[in-house]
């Protein structure tokens, strides 16, 4: 039952970040939910709860976009381990601790996006402008996405010892 619902609650979020992409927007730019909320769960799951869900929300972020089929899968999935290796020096319950990872992973998951496109598919765009603001909001939205997530988990819990 709780796979069941914490599977509902991820296809909310796939739908919430759609709408906010196509309706919410800033001149074209918006948070990216699912990469925070991938940390989110990585920084508070376990290593293989962080990592699945991270692969399958990668896999959607793949069918939505345009680039190499499995690469947004690819870079969750290494950024979930990043954050799952470096979770236990770090307070991810910290605000200030969970807009700079955020801010840091941002840029690590563009920039391999950004080299997974250019090695398989034959093109690069590069743009200096997602790379400038996409972290900056991202850090701005992240303290919102890992409080509904940590909620979540403890409701989650809360929810089995009934």
């Amino acid at each position: 039952m709780r796979t069941l619902a914490e599977a509902f609650f991820w296809i909310v979020l796939c739908l919430f970040c759609w709408q906010w992409e196509k309706y919410l927007s800033i001149s074209g730019f918006s948070p990216d939910f699912i990469l925070i909320t991938v940390l989110a769960a990585a920084s508070f799951s376990s290593k293989t709860r962080g990592s699945s869900w991270a692969f399958l929300l990668g896999l959607y972020s793949d069918v939505r976009g345009s680039g190499p089929l499995g690469a947004n899968a690819l870079i969750f999935t290494a950024c979930a381990w990043l954050v799952q290796s470096v979770s236990q020096r770090f307070d991810f319950f910290d605000k200030f601790t969970q807009a700079v990872a955020v801010f840091l992973f941002s840029w690590v998951a563009y920039l391999m996006g950004w080299v997974l496109t250019a090695l398989f598919a034959h093109g690069s765009v590069f743009s200096i402008k997602y790379l400038c603001l996409i972290p900056f909001f991202n850090a701005i939205a992240a303290p919102f996405v890992f409080f509904l997530v940590l909620g979540l988990k403890s409701f989650f819990r809360f929810y089995e010892k009934n």
